[in-house]
């Protein structure tokens, strides 16, 4: 049965205007249905873009113009587990907090997951 997914992680913004969060499922099943991102000051307007697997154009699933006033994006996102999404911001004030909540269902399978053999 889903159980609620809420998250929220913060980190502060480089001295280049960038930050980066990442959210990873362990041990879960999640599907994100909602996520919001925003910064603590706005003398510049950020952009967020949001990716799945690893930060770079092929991975990008969308991205905002409104990445530090703060915006909401109703996409869905499947991850599995160790499944990464990553939350960039690029053109943000310097030292202002950047935050990235996400919200949706996070389920566990009921027999586990597959061993991965190296």
């Amino acid at each position: 049965m889903p159980a609620l997914l809420n998250l929220s992680s913060q980190v502060v913004v480089d001295g280049s205007g960038r930050a980066v969060v990442q959210f990873r499922p362990a041990g879960e099943n999640w599907t994100v249905n909602r996520l919001t991102v925003k910064v603590s000051t706005r003398v510049q307007e950020a952009k967020a873009a949001y990716y799945l697997t690893n930060i770079g154009d092929v991975f990008l699933q969308e991205e905002t113009y409104s990445g530090s006033s703060g915006d909401t994006t109703d996409i869905t996102l499947y991850l599995t587990d160790g499944d990464p999404l990553y939350v960039q911001w690029t053109g943000a004030d310097v030292g202002a907090i950047a935050t990235a909540t996400i919200r949706g269902t996070k389920t566990t399978p009921a027999n586990g997951f597959r061993a991965v053999g190296y």
